[in-house]
């Protein structure tokens, strides 16, 4: 018994002696500011994880399609920047994972081929067999990639030029930030 005591007391005498040596605490100003400055980089922090990027696009009656070049939608809202209504094109803002949709009508009796691009790469394409006389088709893609800063992504047409334009809203063009690196 003297012995576990003996170690306890040995123990307990080691705790006070490192206790004893370390610094003061700091004063009430000192923690005041350490607290605002956490809660300040914490704040950052969350404001760089929370960056929302989001669009959403529909082609405007009587619109051009011209082969192999962006197809020019009109943003219906668009939420951190980066899609651009004059050339069509969607400038990415943060490195990370996107959602990328397109859905476009065709009344044509020819076939068509619709390209998502990054940076003149197809990332995604749709075809849409030709139609019957009187009859439309649907051309839809929906993907998810990795994206960088800076990268440039767009719809195009890589064979036909017509589009079907019924309601203003039924050929679009959208896209989100899932998740940022």
């Amino acid at each position: 018994m003297n012995r576990t005591f003996l170690k306890a007391f040995v123990l307990l005498a080691s705790m006070l002696c490192v206790w004893a040596s370390e610094p003061l605490p700091l004063t009430r100003q000192q923690l005041t500011e350490k607290v605002e400055s956490l809660e300040k980089r914490l704040a950052d922090l969350e404001s760089a994880r929370a960056a929302k990027v989001a669009f959403r696009t529909y082609l405007k009656l009587g619109t051009s399609v011209s082969v192999n070049h962006p197809i020019q939608f009109t943003p219906l809202q668009s939420i951190g920047g980066g899609y651009n209504q004059y050339s069509g094109i969607f400038t990415v803002p943060y490195n990370g994972w996107y959602a990328l949709h397109f859905f476009l009508l065709t009344k044509s009796p020819v076939n068509y081929y619709f390209d998502v691009k990054r940076n003149d790469q197809v990332l995604a394409r749709a075809f849409c067999n030709h139609a019957a006389v009187g009859q439309i088709h649907t051309c839809a893609s929906s993907d998810v990639r990795h994206l960088k800063a800076g990268d440039k992504v767009w719809v195009q047409s890589s064979y036909g030029s017509s589009l079907y334009h019924g309601a203003s809203y039924d050929n679009s063009f959208s896209g989100f930030l899932v998740y940022q690196d």
